[in-house]
């Protein structure tokens, strides 16, 4: 049997931190019968060799796959990375979480707040 699909959307800046572990972990005990990508660790070895825009696709290619998307936010904003992954799964009609302080919150929209910085404040969850 196949478990479900969740895909973890957050910024490289959290990658290989505490936190990143701490949010894996509430993700996991909270969907146990998921299998969750997380691009930081279940992303293939080719992903290396990719060009960004390559790997955007990719990671478009999971969220797709995915039933649930959980976000995370990095300084209470998200890059243009999450944030298109985001749209997209809203898009797809996805159940879509935002996880603060140890609650999954419904997101409803995004938008964008500073088009120039791409990788922190690019936009923002609207719950």
């Amino acid at each position: 049997m196949f478990k479900k699909k969740l895909y973890y959307a957050h910024s490289m800046r959290i990658y290989n931190t505490i936190r990143e572990k701490d949010e894996y972990l509430f993700i996991k005990q909270t969907f146990s019968k998921y299998s969750i990508f997380c691009p930081n660790t279940n992303s293939p070895d080719i992903w290396k060799s990719m060009s960004g825009k390559q790997i955007m696709q990719e990671c478009f290619k999971q969220v797709k796959k995915s039933k649930v998307i959980v976000a995370s936010e990095y300084n209470s904003r998200i890059g243009k990375g999450v944030f298109e992954e985001l749209l997209l799964a809203l898009k797809l009609g996805k159940q879509v979480l935002v996880l603060r302080e140890n609650k999954l919150i419904p997101i409803i929209d995004v938008a964008i707040v500073d088009s120039y910085d791409w990788a922190i404040r690019y936009g923002k969850i609207i719950t």
